[in-house]
């Protein structure tokens, strides 16, 4: 999940995708609605039919906001 270490967790039937920080290494779920207007543009714009069954999305939790502004 991009720490560099592996991670498994069983393959669900339904699509699941994680919020990671990229500081503290915490991962949240993301409900698959988010995603669905995005693989609907994409098949408009592009033709393409993504495949949305696993994301990963890397950025900052809000902990970890707070501590660096507080800094």
């Amino acid at each position: 999940m991009g720490s560099g270490e592996y991670s498994y967790e069983w393959r669900l039937e339904e699509p699941h995708h994680h919020l990671i920080c990229r500081q503290c290494g915490a991962e949240f779920s993301l409900d698959p609605t988010y995603l669905e207007s995005m693989a609907k543009r994409v098949l408009k714009d592009h033709g393409f039919r993504a495949e949305m069954d696993h994301f990963a999305i890397f950025g900052v939790c809000q902990d970890c906001q707070r501590t660096a502004s507080s800094e």
